[in-house]
């Protein structure tokens, strides 16, 4: 944390009914000329994860967040119930990007429907991944992923659909929030 955070921080812990966020963090993103600097938290009122940019090395300033206070200012036990909603904000934040932006994306763990009317067997079926495989031409090139699950369940991934994300899947992706990290696979 920075010295002006720390400080304004304690000075508003007095007052704990104005604060609207809890900073957890701060980290880096340390690109090849330029770095930006951010804190990590959630907000207390809503219960949502945020990820703040406060300053760049390509210009000057500091960008603050009002009505804030970091997580070392406060109480023990007031500690641990805003890490446990800090958690919580990450899984709901995980779980609407994985709804949202990453729709597409079918992992084992996850729930697919098969959706493909001119599919040759289970149609309208649903299932559980349990696990994935390809097909590739003589040049190793993909031409087809499969998705199986039980019951000798195997599918193009193109005849499905995904109805229900993995738990794994979505533990995976808050625990990169949390952090301040990219979503990857």
């Amino acid at each position: 944390m920075t010295i002006i955070a720390i400080l304004s921080s304690v000075a508003a812990v007095a007052n704990l009914a104005d604060v609207d966020s809890v900073i957890l963090m701060d980290g880096e993103n340390n690109y090849y000329d330029d770095s930006d600097f951010y804190y990590v938290g959630v907000n207390i009122k809503t219960g949502e994860y945020f990820k703040h940019y406060h300053s760049t090395t390509r210009a000057g300033g500091f960008r603050d967040l009002p009505k804030s206070v970091s997580i070392n200012a406060l109480a023990g036990n007031v500690q641990d119930e805003v890490r446990a909603m800090y958690k919580q904000a990450c899984i709901n934040e995980a779980r609407r990007l994985m709804d949202t932006d990453y729709d597409y994306i079918i992992s084992p763990g996850d729930t697919v429907k098969v959706t493909n009317t001119r599919a040759r067997k289970h149609k309208g079926e649903t299932f559980v991944v349990t696990h994935t495989s390809t097909y590739e031409d003589t040049y190793g090139r993909t031409q087809t992923v499969y998705l199986h699950g039980g019951d000798d369940v195997k599918t193009s991934r193109t005849n499905c659909t995904r109805v229900a994300v993995g738990d794994r899947i979505i533990e995976r992706v808050a625990e990169r929030l949390a952090v301040g990290l990219a979503v990857k696979f």
